[in-house]
């Protein structure tokens, strides 16, 4: 799948200091293949979502470390 890239909220230049995870990012990215329907946000969501776990990454952690953390 071809993509085009957007820095957001300084995100390119978070990911260039970081340039391997950047690299596998965008390596999951285009190992999306094209539908001929396309695909909805969240079956693109899910699709990506499932090549990150394959790699190895960890699903949805918590953004503050903590377990029962309640606000």
């Amino acid at each position: 799948m071809r993509f085009k890239t957007y820095s957001y909220r300084f995100a390119e230049q978070v990911l260039n200091s970081k340039l391997s995870i950047r690299k596998e990012i965008e390596e999951i990215i285009s190992s999306v293949k094209a539908s001929p329907n396309g695909y909805s946000r969240p079956e693109l969501n899910e699709i990506i979502r499932k090549e990150i776990l394959k790699r190895g990454w960890e699903d949805q952690p918590s953004v503050f470390g903590e377990i029962g953390l309640k606000f």
